[in-house]
């Protein structure tokens, strides 16, 4: 099969008019400064390969840099993340070992109506006392 072929069955696989998950590669830092800088959305970078997301557009574009793109069948994460169910399920594991000092409080609500739950750690933590306090707010992400 020649290259060119080879381009266009790649491209055929991809639905039209829509974003999607893509391995592309062989990328050096040279290669990651470049794409960064045109301004793809990459997700990770795996030895000499990148996992970004394309539009029909970007992937031309990749295939202009002299890249090939491979679709990822599942647009899963490569190291998936906890569900929310898990994350909730960790945080009362972590206020129900810790008792004398940690109490599990919901502090709002999503955009998307789910529970923002934080860990309330204090020298008493059965009551609400008037002392000075922080709040640690961490890996905050644009996507719910």
């Amino acid at each position: 099969m020649s290259f060119i072929p080879l381009l266009a069955s790649v491209a055929l696989a991809f639905s039209p008019e829509s974003w999607r998950s893509v391995l592309a590669g062989p990328v050096g830092p040279v290669e990651i400064k470049l794409l960064m800088e045109s301004g793809f959305d990459i997700e990770a970078v795996h030895g000499s390969m990148v996992r970004l997301y394309v539009d029909d557009a970007r992937l031309c574009a990749l295939q202009e840099m002299g890249l090939t793109a491979v679709p990822v069948a599942s647009p899963e994460p490569l190291v998936p993340y906890p569900s929310i169910g898990v994350l909730y399920d960790t945080l009362e594991a972590i206020a129900a070992r810790h008792p004398d000092i940690c109490r599990l409080e919901q502090i709002g609500t999503s955009v998307q109506g789910r529970e923002i739950m934080a860990v309330v750690v204090s020298d008493n933590a059965g009551s609400e006392e008037i002392e000075p306090e922080f709040r640690v707010i961490a890996a905050i992400h644009g996507d719910e």
